[in-house]
């Protein structure tokens, strides 16, 4: 391993391990205690910066040309790309807003202006929670959940959406590029959405969430993995896990577009993907490959 994607597992570990001291002190401590899990965290780092290193350098020119499966194929086992491909379907029903949404701002008192944004700041919180869906998705976390945790993950970040300008806007840039851009350009704002969510700590309460029915030994690796992504994937711009949303949005364009009520001019909330409904598991991709660093 090269003394830079050393540096960077370094960092990543780091970032790691104080974040389940300060957020999850039992967590720390189950691993801090434990060599054999502890170096099991370095291991997931190694392969996660390795891969994102290794794709990195294949797109470091051109990266939106050529058969993108192609390119990804070198690097990413076929179980990969499928998962990357087939893990967000297209929802099939028109969108929703659950009875625990409505209930919960039925109890709320608004003055005209608050009532005018309730039902587009309900929208956001749901692209969002669906956004971190999808990624998990594209970093190989196997993430699926009822309609009842959806609805109360959207619930317990609306009031950090609400606040967040830095959120809305990212929503904002990924509806613009939905609207006329490529899928590459769609990808990108899909990354500053997800970077926006790590700025803001909504990614983390979003997981938290959607991992309740987790062990948490599955949990830990799922936010080794997530936090290790973003940290090698930003120095280059993020090309890596660009290049996965890109190629999971040839199955999932409806997302976007669902999820973005005001592209037709409908600002109904989107809140659940139908085929979530009536799943309940969540786990964690095992089979992730090991890596050796790219000499191309």
């Amino acid at each position: 391993m090269a003394k830079e994607e050393s540096n960077i597992v370094a960092k990543a570990v780091s970032e790691v391990m104080n974040f389940f001291k300060k957020y999850s002190p039992k967590t720390f401590d189950l691993i801090n205690n434990d060599l054999r899990k502890k170096n099991e965290i370095v291991e997931i780092t190694k392969q996660t910066v390795l891969e994102e290193t290794n794709i990195a350098q294949e797109l470091s020119k051109n990266p939106a040309e050529g058969d993108l499966k192609k390119r990804l194929e070198k690097y990413l086992p076929k179980n990969r790309i499928t998962q990357i491909e087939n893990g967000f379907v297209p929802a099939t029903s028109q969108s929703h807003v659950s009875n625990e949404i409505e209930s919960h701002y039925a109890q709320k008192k608004f003055n005209t202006n608050q009532a005018i944004k309730a039902p587009n700041m309900i929208r956001i919180a749901s692209i969002v929670v669906e956004a971190v869906l999808f990624v998990l998705q594209c970093v190989g976390v196997s993430t699926e959940a009822s309609e009842t945790t959806i609805n109360t993950t959207v619930l317990i970040i609306l009031p950090v959406v609400e606040s967040s300008i830095t959120v809305q806007k990212a929503v904002g840039a990924l509806e613009a590029a939905n609207a006329g851009g490529s899928k590459w350009e769609i990808a990108k704002t899909i990354f500053k959405l997800i970077i926006a969510t790590k700025s803001t700590g909504i990614i983390w309460v979003i997981i938290k969430s959607l991992c309740s029915n987790m062990g948490w030994w599955d949990w830990a690796k799922t936010v080794t993995v997530v936090t290790t992504t973003i940290i090698a994937t930003f120095a280059p711009g993020g090309i890596a896990l660009i290049a996965k949303i890109a190629l999971g949005l040839n199955s999932t364009y409806n997302f976007i577009q669902t999820s973005s009520g005001s592209v037709k001019g409908d600002d109904r909330p989107r809140v659940v993907p139908a085929h979530l409904r009536e799943v309940s598991e969540v786990s964690v991709i095992e089979n992730r490959p090991k890596y050796t660093t790219s000499t191309t």
